[in-house]
């Protein structure tokens, strides 16, 4: 056999003990329980809203151009209990003759939301239960690939960290297709690591259809089509050079090719194989590297193929149309410049590091301390750690996505991003427990300990976790934005307190999310705007500029200057700038809704000594209650 590897085999012949099982299964049923929960609690989020009704168009139409930038498996098992029990849909406003440049599926979400408005939040709970068990399946292999590589104490360890992760915990719950991608990315490592240890043929066909099922998750996952070849191949050359070529290679040979078809049966049959072999030149696309018409530089929407009239003009795609225009449109958006946060800075553009700080300060620590103990013990204790190829095929997948995501330097937004590494760096992790002994079970205990009591002080607000190094998710604002930290979660949290409250009237809301606050009950205006914002909107009376008394509620993406829309109370919606909300921050909030929505209480002696140091006259009483009878006039 061309790759096994006795120390290996040794381990993987061992049975966790019944105590290690028991707490396994302690924390997956903890894991799945905390998903369903956090299912119920949030608003649809700001993707969600184009996800859900997408997955629905799939199964009734059977076309797959809506949300094209990632493959249909996850919204297409959301949708499945919202066929079930019925939708009021509308598939007219669909533009076909857009569909290269435009995403109608956030047109199509909007109208869904409207017109199942009364129970969209019931809908959105029955669709995110079933992607709990596709986070389960993550822990499922983490704790079955760490027990073969380091043994079972180390397997207990990586289960723990995917089953307490807040960035899974976060994502697991809603109908997103990052938690899915990393379980069936890190699946099909495991499934193709077996085969590589034992090449039989059911070890190819699983592993084949478990590879197909990871591409129609994320399309990052591309790449797994040429490493799996690479793997084998690197495979082959280290055993003929020492000697270890068998009689097996030919039928590897075959085995690996029946990997690599039938990842791509399944593919194309998850679109239905719906413009699957169109010929490369065939293809109009939108991106510079695949048209090479650089919008970012004509403002021209140009469509090109660069393959076009090349060798490559007739080469038959083996993926579906809509697989490869989702690649290009994705390709298209990290061209485009963005504007990005990091750290109380907004700019066009990115840092390279970002990610990385990311990890940082979204990450728990016990999680990183554990991560440097890992590195230590690897270099100081030679029995730590599995075989070179082994070691492999966990690091380079982790290097891969972050390579492939901090590369995209126009853009950087969200750590969701790199989750799909997130179950092969806990594997590696585990090792810490490879080899057990009383002062390292004891270390390695209470970091586990700590990791799971830091994210659970914040659950269910998963999202919106920092560690203790940032400061806690309270001041997590200052370092990220976006779904980072506010995805527009935390409504259905605001409307409760409000309904506590009934003294916070007139109510004034600055909300980030795709839908309309008004339309889950929460009657408010639109805060003043700050003392740099010049002309106000139409109904907006010019000469009140905030701060001014009163109660008030601002997303932490608008406290940080974010320009998405904001909804404005009466059913429209304007684009803000940097500056219209920031002075709130210097206040400090009464409440919070989770950790996204900062409420507020100002008084007269609260907003005039702000005004002062922003070069505002102090408001008399009779100014203050001037303002807000205008105010609850024109609402």
């Amino acid at each position: 056999m061309l790759t096994r590897d006795l120390r290996e085999t040794k381990e993987t012949g061992q049975r966790p003990h019944a105590v290690l099982t028991m707490v396994f299964c302690v924390c997956l049923v903890i894991h799945a329980s905390l998903l369903a929960v956090s299912s119920s609690l949030h608003c649809p989020v700001m993707d969600e809203v184009a996800h859900l009704p997408s997955g629905v168009y799939h199964w009734r139409t059977g076309f797959f151009n809506l949300y094209r930038v990632n493959p249909p498996l996850v919204r297409m098992l959301a949708a499945l209990p919202v066929l079930a029990v019925g939708s009021d849909e509308d598939w007219g406003n669909i533009d076909d003759n857009g569909q290269l440049w435009m995403r109608p599926e956030f047109v199509v979400g909007f109208e869904y939301a409207d017109a199942n408005r009364s129970r969209l939040i019931q809908l959105m709970t029955f669709a995110r239960w079933t992607i709990v068990p596709v986070s389960v399946i993550g822990a499922v292999v983490c704790w079955k690939w760490a027990g073969a590589l380091f043994g079972w104490p180390a397997a207990l360890v990586a289960a723990t960290l995917w089953c307490f992760s807040p960035t899974v915990l976060a994502y697991g719950s809603l109908i997103v297709p990052d938690v899915a991608a990393a379980s069936f990315g890190v699946f099909s490592a495991f499934c193709f690591w077996r085969w590589m240890r034992q090449p039989t043929w059911q070890a190819a066909i699983i592993g084949g259809g478990v590879t197909g099922t990871a591409l129609l998750t994320k399309t990052t996952w591309l790449f797994l089509l040429p490493l799996w070849p690479l793997y084998w191949a690197v495979a082959v050359i280290i055993a003929r050079r020492n000697k270890l070529h068998g009689n097996r290679g030919v039928e590897e040979k075959w085995q690996l090719l029946v990997i690599v078809l039938l990842s791509l049966i399944i593919l194309n049959s998850g679109y239905g194989w719906h413009g699957s072999f169109q010929r490369l030149g065939a293809y109009e696309f939108t991106s510079y590297a695949l048209s090479g018409k650089n919008y970012a530089e004509t403002g021209q929407r140009e469509t090109g193929n660069v393959f076009r009239g090349g060798i490559l003009s007739n080469f038959p795609v083996p993926l579906p149309l809509d697989y490869v225009m989702g690649v290009d449109l994705q390709k298209r958006d990290f061209e485009l410049p963005r504007r990005s946060y990091l750290r109380g800075y907004w700019r066009t553009g990115g840092w390279w590091y970002y990610y990385l700080y990311a990890v940082c300060v979204k990450v728990p620590l016990a999680c990183l301390i554990l991560g440097v103990m890992a590195l230590a013990l690897r270099l100081v204790d030679t029995r730590v750690g599995a075989s070179t190829k082994s070691e492999l095929m966990l690091i380079t997948p982790i290097v891969i996505i972050v390579v492939m995501v901090s590369s995209q330097s126009n853009m950087n937004r969200y750590l969701r991003y790199l989750l799909p590494a997130f179950p092969f760096a806990f594997i590696w992790i585990s090792s810490v427990l490879q080899h057990v002994n009383y002062r390292r079970v004891i270390a390695v205990g209470c970091l586990l300990l700590w990791f799971i009591a830091s994210s659970l002080r914040v659950y269910p607000h998963s999202m919106s976790y920092f560690n203790e190094l940032a400061g806690g998710p309270e001041n997590g604002h200052f370092h990220l934005v976006d779904a980072n930290i506010d995805w527009g979660q935390d409504l259905l949290f605001l409307r409760r307190w409000l309904d506590h409250h009934p003294e916070a009237r007139p109510f004034y809301l600055a909300y980030y999310g795709t839908l309309d606050p008004e339309k889950f009950g929460v009657t408010y205006g639109l805060p003043p705007f700050g003392p740099e914002v010049e002309i106000g909107p139409t109904y907006y009376d010019p000469n009140s500029t905030g701060p001014l008394p009163g109660w008030y509620a601002i997303s932490v993406n608008f406290l940080r200057g974010h320009r998405d829309p904001v909804p404005t109370g009466d059913g429209q919606r304007i684009k803000v700038e940097d500056s219209y909300f920031a002075y709130f921050l210097h206040f400090r909030p009464v409440a919070m809704a989770g950790y996204s929505i900062y409420i507020y209480h100002l008084t007269l002696s609260d907003v005039n000594p702000v005004r002062r140091e922003l070069g505002l006259p102090e408001l008399t009483a009779d100014a203050a209650n001037e303002y807000t009878r205008y105010s609850v006039e024109s609402k």
